[in-house]
Parts: C-alpha cells; structure tokens; sequence
C-alpha cells in the first residue's frame, strides 16, 4: 500500500465491501425529517444515544444490505469509544462484529486543551445550552464551565 493511499481506499481496491458511516451532530446530519437543526431538541443527544442507538442502526443497516453474518469495525477517534459503549451494553452485537481495529483512538484526556471537552467525563446533557454560532450552525456551548467561551 501507498503511503498516499487511504487505508479505506486501499481496502475498497482490495475488494472488501467499505461502508463509511456519521454520527449525528455534524454537516452531514442535518436534514433530519421531524426536527429543525436551530432547535434543542435536534441537539439533545449524548454519547449514549449516539453508541445504544445510532451504531446499531448502522450495523444492523450494513447486515441487512449485504445479508452477511458479520462486519469487521474500523473505528476512528469517538468511533472507538461508541464501539466499546455497544458491545459492553448490547452483548449480542458481540456476534455481530468479527473484529475491531481502533485508529486513532480516544485514550487520554488530561493533554486536551479546551475547556468543555475536558469536562466531557462530568458533564451531564441537561446542563447543555446552545448558541447560533458563525456559518449557520449551532454547536453545544458549556458556558456554566469556567474558562470555556461560546464566543469562537
């Protein structure tokens, strides 16, 4: 493989079935059917919902589409975090899943730098404000967290 080469590129061209998922919150999830993405609501979510709902979808979605038994899960950064919450929640995804391979995961805290993501283990979702932020989105703002600005 090409140092140039993205791995999922790589494995495409190799011949296995590549599916790239999101997680809600981000550009592409935007046009949800019920919700309005300037409302709370659309935002009141948490890792749990993100590892105990959304990541089984995409799973059993994959399955049901390629019908086979079992997928192999390469997790990127919160990725590998979700994948964790499932299986240790939800032991039957453990059938599910033939392997799991972590790039770039999420294994120490104490290095980052801003403030409300230090506070993630602490935080708890109704304590989550939200303000209109610049190019038209809206992004969580833990303005009770000393040090940390909505302002960015």
């Amino acid at each position: 493989m090409s140092p140039t080469c993205a791995v999922l590129l790589a494995l495409g061209n190799a011949g296995f079935d590549v599916w790239m998922t999101n997680m809600r919150g981000n550009t592409y999830s935007r046009g949800h059917l019920l919700l309005n993405q300037w409302g709370q609501r659309y935002w009141r979510f948490s890792m749990d919902e993100l590892a105990l709902i959304d990541l089984p979808a995409q799973i059993d979605y994959v399955l049901k589409t390629t019908q086979a038994d079992k997928l192999a899960f390469v997790g990127h950064s919160q990725g590998c975090t979700l994948i964790y919450m499932l299986l240790a929640e939800q032991l039957d995804y453990n059938d599910k899943i033939s392997v799991v391979v972590h790039v770039g995961p999420v294994a120490f805290i104490e290095y980052i730098q801003a403030p409300f993501l230090k506070a993630q283990p602490v935080i708890k979702s109704d304590q989550v404000c939200f303000r209109r932020q610049l190019h038209n989105t809206m992004v969580p703002c833990y303005s009770h967290i000393s040090g940390c600005s909505c302002a960015l």
